[in-house]
């Protein structure tokens, strides 16, 4: 990591402390409401939340003047592997399909349920060395639009994962002090 000082060299004032440690890509917590929670310790990737802004233009006798419009969350993305226990009490695909199958949409009668249903309010946390939360971001209106299996192949050995596409209305960022 850059910034630490070697033997002395170089200059306290602009250099960062080697105290100083990164945000670490594996470390985070991601909280939905049932009936996936006892399924989240199987997520190995999350994106984080980013928006995007429309651009205004404003014209001004021969100059263009660009301001934010409005701006849209963009989905989260959240794979899980695939796990089937011996027992087959514990299988992910199977819990991830009741839960979409149970408040979003029932593909066997061709109806979809409220959004009161499947709307949920979730948070999504990067976690520092010791535990610590260092970014948390409070997830509003969150319902899973698209749920997609990994491809099968007798080729491939790497374990199947399934991943789910949150749509979401509102971030709110924080850092908690």
């Amino acid at each position: 990591m850059p910034g630490f000082l070697i033997d002395g060299v170089g200059n306290p004032a602009r250099n960062p402390p080697n105290t100083v440690e990164t945000g670490r890509r594996h470390r985070y917590l991601l909280t939905l409401l049932n009936p996936l929670e006892n399924v989240l310790i199987y997520a190995h990737k999350v994106t984080r939340p980013t928006f995007e802004a429309e651009v205004i233009t404003v014209h001004s006798g021969q100059d263009l003047i660009y301001r934010p419009g409005k701006h849209k969350w963009n989905p989260i993305e959240m794979t899980i592997y695939d796990v089937v226990s011996s027992g087959g009490m514990d299988n992910t695909a199977s819990a991830i399909y009741d839960w979409w199958r149970n408040s979003m949409i029932d593909t066997s009668n061709s109806k979809q349920f409220k959004p009161a249903d499947y709307r949920k309010n979730c948070s999504l946390e990067m976690l520092g060395g010791d535990g610590s939360s260092l970014w948390l971001y409070q997830l509003y209106g969150c319902w899973p639009s698209k749920v997609s299996p990994s491809d099968l192949q007798y080729a491939e050995t790497a374990i199947a994962d399934i991943t789910i596409t949150l749509q979401v209305d509102r971030v709110v960022e924080s850092q908690p002090s």
